[in-house]
């Protein structure tokens, strides 16, 4: 059965689209490269400000990681997205999931840093997603939110300031595709669980648990529990479960029963990002 579609200007879609995603508080500074899309904003959204976009981009990093969301940074053109690019790269290297909004006009032909074409470098940068014509819109908005949330990354998400106002035909989610799509990932979450358990029974396992977002941690310390596995952590989590054998964080600013473990494991179970803390040659003949 095809979706229906009713039309709405993209600035409104815009709004539509992170409310439905639980986005309840927004970062930045308002400025007039954005002001037509901050002017759209939505009672339900708080907008925050803690002093420059840096600053700025840092908080809203962490408040999508705690969130389990993604943070929203908006910055203007310009010294506004130059100033944010630190926080960018942070959110790359910390693993918490931002997308830095701003907009671009490719008609202006200023050579003016006010009108940086960021657009050029965006090879340097990274992640960078341009939403150029109204064709792109629904696309570009849902390739920039899944990118951060599910990679853990920041993202920079440029949009065509000419097209804010125009009309787009969106189509309205069907709630059966939604329950749908939760039964086959509950289903593909099982299976993995399923295939871990039989695979690593022995003594020798050790679990390094880093950073994560896991769909329900309460699967990963029965798991853990279950199988009576030690475990330690890494430099980006904290994690201690009762009853469990935790033997410390790993690394050289860690502790030696935690690096001692790590000697001693013949398979070693990754859980979580681990920041790069074994990567080297010793433990490659560990991984399976």
């Amino acid at each position: 059965m095809p979706y229906k579609t009713f039309k709405m200007s993209n600035v409104d879609y815009f709004w539509d689209f992170f409310t439905s995603k639980g986005i309840t508080n927004i970062f930045g500074l308002p400025g007039g490269a954005i002001s037509d899309l901050l002017a759209k904003k939505p009672n339900t959204i708080n907008w925050v400000n803690t002093g420059n976009e840096l600053q700025d981009g840092f908080v809203a990093s962490t408040y999508g990681y705690y969130t389990n969301n993604v943070g929203l940074l908006f910055v203007t053109t310009g010294p506004g997205i130059a100033t944010a690019l630190s926080s960018y790269k942070n959110a790359e290297a910390e693993n918490y999931p931002l997308i830095i909004i701003s907009t671009f006009n490719p008609l202006n032909t200023t050579d003016d840093f006010q009108w940086w074409n960021i657009n050029q470098i965006s090879s340097t940068i990274g992640n960078l997603v341009y939403i150029e014509n109204n064709f792109q819109f629904v696309k570009g908005l849902n390739d920039a939110y899944n990118l951060a949330k599910t990679k853990n990354i920041g993202v920079t998400l440029l949009i065509n300031i000419n097209i804010l106002d125009k009309m787009i035909k969106v189509p309205t989610i069907n709630p059966i595709t939604k329950l749908l799509e939760k039964k086959v990932l509950n289903k593909y979450t099982k299976s993995i669980v399923k295939e871990i358990n039989q695979t690593f029974t022995n003594k020798n396992t050790l679990v390094v648990l880093g950073k994560g977002k896991f769909l329900d941690y309460n699967v990963v310390k029965d798991f853990i529990l279950r199988n009576n596995l030690p475990y330690v952590t890494t430099w980006k989590q904290r994690y201690v479960i009762s009853g469990a054998t935790y033997c410390g964080r790993l690394g050289t600013l860690g502790h030696h029963s935690a690096n001692y473990a790590v000697i001693k494991a013949s398979h070693i179970l990754i859980i979580g990002d681990y920041s790069g803390a074994v990567k080297t040659d010793y433990y490659e003949n560990k991984f399976t």
